[in-house]
């Protein structure tokens, strides 16, 4: 898909590395029933498979049901998991602790930049979520 292509060309042009498992992940931010999951959303991501091809790890940000079907089909590694407990599977998804990051409210602000934020708690290890950093060279 072009999503795909230009979050690979994005993390080019930022350095970041290919051969240490980091992720790019694609958002699913909404409250989908199982007919639009089942449809656009698993094809969407068998699209996004199929271009990044092993180049990275891919996740996944969306609501319990959301990620449950896409690791159950293979389509991401890691999932990260909306603050909105009422979307559908979020919830159970939570309590699986499948999860390898879960954002939770409420929204924080920055103090000298003003600008709002949302919290994040990591489960895993940072490695296991391909989190990487580039250092001055823009090397990652």
């Amino acid at each position: 898909t072009a999503n795909a292509k230009r979050a690979m060309g994005f993390a080019k042009r930022v350095g970041q590395p290919k051969d240490r498992g980091s992720t790019i992940f694609f958002a699913v931010d909404g409250d989908y029933p199982a007919t639009q999951i089942d449809g656009p959303i698993l094809a969407y991501f068998h699209a996004i498979k199929e271009e990044i091809n092993g180049t990275f790890v891919i996740g996944a940000y969306g609501s319990g049901a959301v990620l449950s079907k896409l690791l159950a089909e293979g389509l991401i590694t890691v999932p990260w998991i909306s603050m909105s407990p009422l979307f559908l599977g979020t919830e159970q998804f939570f309590y699986s602790n499948r999860w390898s990051m879960r954002q939770v409210p409420p929204e924080v602000t920055h103090g000298s930049s003003g600008v709002g934020y949302d919290r994040n708690i990591v489960r895993v290890p940072r490695r296991e979520i391909g989190a990487f950093q580039v250092d001055e060279s823009g090397e990652g």
